[in-house]
């Protein structure tokens, strides 16, 4: 049932759904003769400057089948390449992987085409102080974080802290890894990883309790129940992964200021019209000067809103937790938001 679900709230948001029996995902072998000859072609998942952190999201099935490949700068000319890149640009690279031993596959780019360009509307990437957050670790042994992604059996672990994301190695303790989904609330202990010093790498190591990886706030655990949240209005543009422009709520949960966003929907497409209308009214409303760029999505602080509905997560990696909401008679416009804390 929860699958049927989700499958119904995709159907009319993403451009197209794959067939119900994919091919097989290609080898690295099949890539790399990809990466031989004509190139292989994907889309910029990430790309955080002054942090040599550059991903490639390489679709061969469809979105349903993406493959995460973290690029690697070769030359300076390449790197600048990599650093102009923005989320969602169409690329195509040519290359070599990495004999490395991390399961996270790890391609040196030699050559790089920008394909289809996009730019997100309003304003300009954020900036992210990744030597502000590399001290901050590096008086801590733990932090609390919210998970990003797992994926290869818990093998590669990656967490959003304090507006970066970045990955942490992870080989001793995978069986604390891997039931965990995307947006739940973690206390991580670590140590750092000496190499390499870009992107940051963390060593998951056992805290005082013997675990690495502490459970604080499991999102998939609230499936299902009746919500009311308030938070900061946000809009995802309309891109190559949705039909059209989506609205959510950005939420602080409180007491350690960690952002979750929560997705506003309804899984009846006529039902989910007039909740969308309602939302681009809520934020033509509010003031546009405001707005900010926060990472993959729009965020206008000056609007808050509460949404009442039904907690939405069904898969463990999907994006964000959904509030299902009814009608307009759910939502409210609380006013002005409190400024943003800095980063």
């Amino acid at each position: 049932m929860k699958k049927i679900l989700l499958a119904s709230i995709l159907t009319f948001l993403l451009p197209c759904l794959p067939a119900h029996s994919s091919p097989r995902d290609p080898t690295r072998e099949e890539m790399q003769q990809l990466l031989n000859t004509d190139g292989l072609a994907g889309w910029t998942h990430g790309s955080v400057m002054g942090a040599d952190a550059f991903v490639l999201s390489y679709r061969p099935n469809g979105i349903f089948s993406e493959i995460f490949l973290t690029m690697i700068a070769p030359s300076p000319e390449i790197q600048s390449q990599l650093q102009n890149l923005r989320r969602h640009d169409k690329i195509r690279v040519w290359g070599e992987f990495m004999n490395n031993p991390s399961p996270q596959l790890h391609l040196v780019v030699n050559r790089l085409v920008v394909e289809t360009p996009y730019q997100i509307p309003g304003p300009a990437n954020p900036v992210i102080d990744v030597a502000a957050i590399r001290a901050d670790l590096a008086s801590k042994t733990s932090i609390e974080a919210i998970v990003h992604a797992v994926r290869s059996d818990g093998h590669v672990f990656v967490i959003e802290y304090r507006g970066a994301i970045f990955p942490i190695f992870n080989t001793e303790f995978a069986a604390e890894t891997r039931g965990l989904s995307r947006q739940d609330l973690v206390r991580v202990n670590y140590r750092f990883q000496e190499n390499p010093h870009n992107p940051l790498h963390l060593t998951l190591q056992a805290g005082p309790s013997g675990h690495a990886v502490e459970m604080i706030d499991s999102i998939h655990a609230q499936h299902g129940q009746s919500v009311a949240l308030e938070g900061e209005l946000v809009m995802f543009p309309q891109s190559p992964d949705i039909r059209f422009a989506v609205f959510a709520l950005l939420r602080r949960e409180t007491p350690f200021q960690l952002e979750r966003t929560y997705t506003l929907l309804n899984n009846d497409a006529d039902r989910f019209t007039p909740i969308r209308e309602w939302l681009q009214r809520a934020w033509d409303a509010g003031n546009q000067a405001a707005i900010v760029n926060h990472r993959n999505k729009l965020l206008n602080p000056t609007i808050r809103v509460r949404a009442r509905g039904t907690l939405n997560h069904v898969d463990a990696g999907q994006a964000n937790p959904q509030i299902l909401i009814e009608s307009p008679a759910s939502l409210e416009v609380l006013g002005p938001a409190a400024p943003l804390r800095a980063r």
